[in-house]
């Protein structure tokens, strides 16, 4: 019921232009990168797009803390903030200022989006110099199709930067393909309720939908993070006649637990998910509500958010992700023990999804991170397992470093999530390995129960137990949790499942010792390393010595330390 704000095309080109020449006065300059930490206002499409015209993007979750955003702005050599101004309910401005001050001289300018203005040194009133930019671009100053359009970062809230690379050429490929795959025309009415640090709510919904020259209906600055948006979605598409609606697998769940009640959805001809598979329960569920079938787009950062899509005449097969996008070539590898990619296979065997093509980004930032990604004829691991069909159709199976490998046996954990999410009594689902001293791994499964659910964990465990066929992937437990980790879009954060599992593994082979609480954090390469904090009467090398057999064999590291009783 909220009146909207509204824009044609003619002045969100405007507005672009009077971003990048305000940003082009204010030290941003082609080689210059422009940190964006913004929620999706439109300011945020302005100033992103503005940003590639006059140097390169780099848009940031505002979720994340200082001390994280500092470093992805370190990494990516930004020399311009964009934030949001002092508003109330958001800490974003107050981020940015310590951002400022952790990076010091290395940045040279900040913008203020709203607020009341802040008079410091350094800081400029975007809505002030906004009236006094020019809304023409010099075409002299404009880039090439190889430069480097923006930055996205990659992976959950913690560790070091992994910034990813897209060339204006990346950009306009994937857009064009998922333009093309969705068939966008002018008559289209499209909702993005994915951030501007997401590729899919970028590239895909954003530019996607302006090359088509499609109405975008930008659901509220905080996306699917503001319940309001699920809660009034089917209200949205009847008030503006949506058509084509978009979601991650975790968001369509909950959209689909909305009764329809009178609201007409009829126009509504396409609904696509991506940032991770869907469950085959989720999708049904939300197709038995709206009458629109889910197709799936399957990307990843690393090639600007478009691999394989799913055409939206084409036939939909639950569990696949369609065929290969225009101007991309897929092959299924071999995995090997080693973790790396080794022959191609045959259509039918099971191995690793490669990719080359235009949407595959030319390199992170950081060249050595390069080296477990790409292959030494140029294609891009995606670190899927995948088969695919004599038609060139495309299967997923799981990530491969979420592969629960029990006694050498490899359990993809999307069978166990999907029997799981089929029990009426579950609302989301996320299995991980714990750790074993015998198999190396044991599959558990987190589960999030409805409300006023009955089933107990072990009835469930058995209930999943009964319809997994293979014994090795039945879950050797199941924990009940109030809600799933997940990651600033909505993605179902596995490392810290595994984290919590490896705590309570600990938990329970300690038990009976004078031990005070157990933590986990990440160490190198992916490891995960336990710290056990002694209790305060306990005498450390007595206690270092019961530890020990009680944790040998286990593939995790553990300290044990004094209590720190501050």
């Amino acid at each position: 019921d909220e009146v909207p704000r509204d824009f044609n095309y003619t002045e969100l080109r405007a507005h672009i232009a009077r971003a990048a020449n305000l940003l082009l006065s204010n030290g941003a300059r082609r080689g210059v990168t422009v940190a964006l930490l913004l929620p999706n206002l439109f300011e945020q499409q302005f100033l992103f797009w503005g940003a590639q015209a006059a140097a390169t993007a780099l848009p940031l979750n505002h979720l994340l803390e200082p001390e994280h955003l500092a470093g992805l702005l370190i990494a990516a050599e930004a020399r311009v903030l964009v934030a949001l101004g002092p508003v109330p309910g958001a800490q974003i401005w107050e981020k940015a200022l310590a951002v400022r001050d952790l990076m010091g001289d290395r940045l040279e300018c900040v913008i203020q989006v709203g607020g009341p203005p802040d008079r410091r040194p350094g800081i400029v009133q975007y809505g002030e110099c906004m009236g006094l930019a020019s809304d023409q671009l010099d075409s002299a100053l404009l880039p090439g199709p190889n430069d480097i359009a923006a930055i996205f970062h990659t992976g959950g809230t913690t560790g070091s930067p992994k910034l990813v690379q897209h060339t204006h050429r990346n950009e306009l490929a994937a857009a064009y393909a998922y333009a093309c795959a969705a068939e966008l025309t002018p008559a289209d009415v499209c909702v993005n309720g994915f951030p501007m640090f997401h590729v899919a709510g970028a590239i895909c919904l954003s530019l996607g939908t302006y090359m088509a020259g499609a109405h975008l209906i930008n659901l509220s600055a905080a996306g699917f993070r503001n319940p309001a948006m699920v809660t009034n979605h089917w209200q949205i598409v009847d008030r503006y006649g949506v058509t084509v609606a978009g979601a991650v697998a975790t968001a369509l769940g909950s959209i689909a637990e909305i009764p329809l009640g009178d609201h007409d959805i009829s126009s509504l001809r396409l609904t696509v998910s991506g940032g991770a598979l869907v469950p085959r329960t989720v999708a049904q569920r939300f197709e038995a509500a709206s009458g629109v079938k889910v197709h799936e787009v399957y990307g990843m950062t690393e090639a600007s958010a478009v691999i394989c899509v799913e055409p939206a005449r084409g036939e939909r097969v639950l569990g696949s992700v369609g065929f290969a996008a225009p101007f991309v070539r897929v092959e299924i590898r071999e995995l090997l023990k080693s973790g790396g990619v080794g022959s191609r296979l045959s259509d039918g065997g099971v191995g690793v999804l490669v990719v080359q093509g235009a949407t595959v980004m030319p390199g992170y930032k950081e060249p050595r991170h390069n080296q477990a990604v790409l292959t030494e004829d140029g294609w891009l691991i995606t670190g899927d397992l995948a088969t695919r069909d004599p038609d060139g159709r495309i299967t997923l199976l799981g990530r491969s470093k979420d592969l629960i490998i029990r006694g050498g046996h490899n359990i993809d954990p999307l069978v166990i999530e999907e029997t799981a999410m089929s029990h009426p009594d579950v609302a989301g689902a996320a299995a991980v390995g714990e750790p074993d001293q015998y198999a190396g791994e044991l599959p558990v499964c987190y589960v999030v129960l409805r409300p006023g659910a009955s089933v107990t964990p072990e009835s469930l465990a058995d209930y999943i137990a009964s319809r997994v066929p293979e014994r090795p992937a039945r879950p050797k437990r199941v924990y009940a949790v109030d809600a799933l980790p997940l990651t600033g879009v909505g993605k179902v954060f596995k490392p810290a499942l595994r984290q919590d599992a490896v705590r309570k593994v600990v938990v329970r082979q300690t038990e009976g010792l004078p031990i005070a609480r157990v933590g986990t954090r990440d160490g190198p390469g992916g490891t995960i390393v336990v710290t056990i904090a002694a209790a305060a009467d306990a005498h450390i090398d007595e206690l270092r010595n019961a530890l020990a057999p009680r944790l040998a064999d286990f593939q995790f590291t553990w300290e044990l330390v004094a209590l720190d009783r501050s």
